[in-house]
């Protein structure tokens, strides 16, 4: 018990009270307690509770006169680290003082205190890329602007992700047979995939004034977003391009299709399956066509991806497409197949083929899908859609339409 300016102050028995914080409300620290910060660091928090008395003698101003009540009032006056509660040896130990319940009473720090540690000090053993000596030196990375370094969780988690993200690409490299994952680029739909071999490939094989050698073969039935990339295409680089018509049974007529083709045709444009007509083109005929007068195919494959064994391999086409969210999986993913021939010789677009940040979730997603579809077998799917088919059209047939 210590008696000051009329008042008697007394410890009690430090108590561990590891939920407190010390940095963050000091005023509510129980008298000599340990507490334990959220880095790990333990100290003492020394306190005295003051009771009134009579009046002393003594000339010790080391606390400030409290108002004198009969409730017990709590000082809290300094913080000290305890070194045996640290959680490991990355985390420096240091002593503050906390506050004083008086409002003008100064309190010595103890002759052993220095500054706390920065942010930067106590982060920095998080980060293993800060751990590198270059040139002796220990790396300072000062380049926060272009983009930040990542702490040990994050790795983790990101090489799971990438992990992840490239086993997609496996799947669908197997699920459309093609000979290496470096023949799938993912792409944000079908759509990109198509404008992507437009302006890498066709702006890089298509030069202005090649009116003669630079002939499009593609059909009416395309979709919209098939067709306008290479109509750009060709009104800068002098490319012409030709139209497959229909038949009477509204489907492309193949015979013209083979007509058109020349010595001067430079691509073939083609959907596997028409998303209006639902007519099914005979891809393997048209790759034969296509390679005896030298021209690249490009297979717009959105319908019978999820519909049929699609085997890029046997069918022999140079480019197909296709997007996830018609495969059952998730929308802003889709891919292109190509071979790697020609994805090796075509120019960089938007960063080679994949710019920006990919779309990992979706990318997976995809992956989902294809184990989905595979589990029920492609070729129960093609058998089952195509009797349906089959059943409508007979139905259709029936009913009187006048």
């Amino acid at each position: 018990m210590v008696q000051h300016d009329g008042y008697t102050c007394s410890t009690s028995t430090p108590k561990p009270l590891p939920t407190a914080s010390t940095t963050e409300q000091p005023n509510k620290l129980c008298s000599q307690a340990t507490s334990q910060r959220k880095d790990g660091q333990c100290f003492v928090a020394t306190s005295f509770s003051c009771f009134p008395s009579a009046p002393s003698t003594s000339s010790s101003r080391l606390l400030s006169p409290l108002s004198r009540t009969s409730k017990p009032r709590s000082l809290l006056l300094a913080v000290s680290p305890i070194k045996d509660y640290t959680l490991g040896p990355n985390y420096s130990s240091y002593s503050v003082a906390a506050a004083a319940a008086a409002a003008a009473a100064p309190i010595a720090l103890p002759s052993d205190a220095r500054e706390p540690p920065s942010l930067g000090e106590i982060t920095r053993p998080d980060f293993p890329i800060l751990h590198q000596v270059v040139n002796g030196f220990n790396l300072v990375y000062l380049d926060n602007a272009v983009t930040s370094q990542k702490p040990s969780a994050v790795l983790k988690i990101s090489a799971k992700a990438t992990d992840a993200y490239e086993e997609a690409r496996t799947k669908v490299a197997n699920f459309v047979n093609a000979m290496d994952c470096k023949e799938i680029v993912f792409t944000h739909n079908a759509t990109e995939a198509i404008n992507l071999v437009a302006y890498s490939w066709g702006l890089s094989n298509l030069r202005p004034g090649d009116e003669v050698h630079g002939l499009i073969v593609l059909t009416v039935a395309e979709r919209h977003s098939a067709i306008v990339p290479w109509q750009i295409v060709a009104k800068k680089t002098g490319a012409v391009l030709k139209y497959v018509g229909l038949t009477k049974e509204e489907v492309p007529d193949l015979d013209q299709f083979k007509r058109l083709l020349s010595k001067h045709t430079k691509l073939v444009v083609a959907h596997h399956i028409s998303n209006v007509l639902g007519s099914v083109l005979l891809i393997d005929e048209i790759v034969v066509w296509s390679r005896n007068v030298g021209a690249t195919v490009l297979v717009d494959a959105c319908r019978s991806v999820p519909r049929m064994v699609v085997n890029v391999q046997k069918l022999d086409v140079d480019f197909l497409v296709a997007s996830s969210h018609k495969m059952c999986g998730p929308t802003g993913i889709g891919f292109l197949y190509g071979k790697i021939k020609l994805l090796s010789s075509m120019p960089p677009c938007l960063g080679k083929f994949e710019a920006g940040t990919p779309a990992i979730g979706e990318a997976v997603g995809l992956g989902a899908a294809i184990d989905y579809l595979s589990s029920i077998i492609m070729q129960r799917i093609h058998k089952y859609e195509n009797n349906t088919a089959l059943s409508a059209s007979s139905f259709a047939e029936e009913i009187n339409w006048h």
